[in-house]
This record gives structure tokens, C-alpha cells and sequence, in this order.
């Protein structure tokens, strides 16, 4: 699954456990959008991956090549308001994590969901205005299986042996 895909199911579980309308959980991107209303909002940031192991095995009855990656991709979730309501919704976030909802989603999706420490208030850090920020990183062990078609030993070209004069 896709980092994108992936932070797109995140906030599909979020925003539906929290009853979020989808204009209110948004993934960062170099172009996003915040809301500019004083209501919460959801922004999930992808972190990067961590590579766990890359492993490939050959067939050659089919001739592919079957090539798969374990990965831990790293996101952080924060929860943002204008007012005091993002401290009253984090929690639901941790919850929209944990639910049987999220689970499932994630099983369908070949993925897991773990939360990958404490919640953090960054309100104070800040410093413009009484913006209220709670970020919560999470990781999401991820597989990905690619099968390319492979070259045949037979199907290379022929060797040219080039002699210097």
C-alpha cells in the first residue's frame, strides 16, 4: 500500500469514528489547506518509512520474480483548533485507533496501526494566537509485493568480446 494510500485510510477511520465531514481531516502536502474557521481539524503528516527488510524470490517455471518489502511507515496525526476544541477531541483520535472499525480497515488494507508514543500538547510552542495543537505519532507496518516480469539467462544478449589494438 501506498504512503499516500495509506494516510488516506488513516483519516478515513479517523474523520468517520469522529463524524468529521472529509473537508475537516487533511493530508499534508507542500500545497495543503487548512480550515480558517475556529473548529477542530484533523492533519496527518507522513514521517518517511522504515525499511525493515527487502526479500525477493524467483520462479522459473513462470519466469517473474517476486520482490516484497516490510516497512514501518511513520505518520503524525494532529489534532488542531482554534478554540478548546481540539483538547476535547484528541482523545477520540486514540480511540478512532483502537476501535474494532479501525481493526478491520486495516486488516482489509494488509496493514496494522500502532501509536508510537504519547500525544504531545504543542499549544504553547506555538506562540501565535490560542491555536491548540495535539500531535500523536503513529506507525503503520506495511507490505508491499511487486512482481515484475524477469529477464530469462537465456534472453540476454549474446557477449561481445572487444579486443584492444
Amino acid at each position: 500500500m501506498t504512503p499516500l494510500a495509506i494516510g488516506q485510510l488513516l483519516g478515513d477511520v479517523i474523520g468517520t469514528f469522529m463524524g468529521l465531514d472529509p473537508t475537516r481531516v487533511v493530508l499534508k502536502d507542500e500545497n495543503y489547506d487548512a480550515p480558517k474557521d475556529m473548529g477542530t481539524y484533523i492533519l496527518i503528516e507522513y514521517e518517511g518509512p522504515r525499511i525493515i527488510g527487502i526479500g525477493s524470490k524467483f520462479q522459473a517455471a513462470s519466469v517473474t520474480e517476486s520482490i516484497a518489502m516490510a516497512s514501518h511507515e511513520q505518520f503524525t496525526i494532529e489534532v488542531i483548533s482554534r478554540d478548546s476544541s481540539a483538547m476535547a477531541s484528541f482523545p477520540l483520535v486514540l480511540l478512532a485507533l483502537a476501535s474494532i472499525a479501525a481493526t478491520q480497515a486495516a486488516e482489509a488494507a494488509g496493514v496494522a496501526f500502532f501509536r508510537a508514543g504519547e500525544p504531545l500538547d504543542i499549544s504553547q510552542i506555538e506562540g501565535s494566537g490560542a491555536q491548540r495543537r495535539y500531535r500523536i505519532p503513529v506507525i503503520v507496518s506495511n507490505l508491499q509485493v511487486s512482481t515484475p516480469p524477469a529477464a530469462d539467462i537465456e534472453n540476454f544478449p549474446a557477449e561481445e568480446i572487444l579486443e584492444e589494438a
